[in-house]
């Protein structure tokens, strides 16, 4: 039984997943941009990068640590990190095609 290309495309997805905090991100303009831009509020503790420059990044949030996808009307806000995983890869995905 062959295992369908979604799932696949998934886990390589979720296997070039790297936690970078905020300090090292500071450090790397080149390589996180969006990092300065996203320190103003001094609330984002670090990002989830993943393939092709898709990330994630967690936040404090009423006292819990949440985790936001970025896009460009809104950021929708996950309490588990593989649920906002799973929504970054639903963008990567459509992008790619």
């Amino acid at each position: 039984m062959s295992i369908p290309k979604r799932k696949n495309a998934y886990k390589v997805f979720c296997r070039s997943a790297r936690r970078v905090t905020m300090q090292e991100a500071l450090s790397d303009p080149d390589k996180y941009p969006y990092a300065e831009n996203l320190n103003e509020d001094g609330d984002v503790l670090a990002f989830h990068t993943y393939l092709d420059g898709y990330f994630f990044f967690e936040t404090h949030w009423e006292g819990k640590i949440v985790y936001e996808v970025p896009t460009s009307t809104m950021n929708p806000i996950y309490l588990d990190p593989k649920d906002a995983e799973k929504d970054l890869f639903d963008m990567w995905k459509k992008n790619r095609t």
